[in-house]
């Protein structure tokens, strides 16, 4: 399953000294800068890909400029249908709330 995020208020990873995390649906980081764990495949600033669908992620980014400090949150749900994700099936994007904080 992958999880991008791809909105306009996000900040810019390149323009920023970003700090990032993953965290499921049960409040726990999966993912953040330096390390991830399982059921983690692969992680950055504004993409997550997951061996398993998670029916709640949310991503936090703080970041940090000469000028500006920006602090920002995209939850997304998610609708796990049951089948193997570890072969092709994908979850579907039910709702998604971002807010960003300057």
């Amino acid at each position: 399953m992958s999880y991008t995020i791809s909105d306009s208020r996000a900040p810019d990873g390149n323009a920023f000294d970003c700090d990032f995390l993953w965290i499921n649906g049960s409040d726990f980081t999966i993912a953040d800068n330096f390390s991830q764990i399982p059921p983690v495949v692969e992680s950055s600033f504004n993409s997550l890909t997951t061996s398993q669908c998670l029916e709640g992620i949310i991503c936090k980014h703080h970041c940090i400029s000469k000028a500006t400090m920006v602090d920002y949150i995209a939850n997304c749900t998610v609708t796990c249908n049951g089948k193997d994700f570890n072969h092709g099936e994908e979850g579907q994007a039910t709702t998604a709330s971002v807010e960003a904080f300057t």
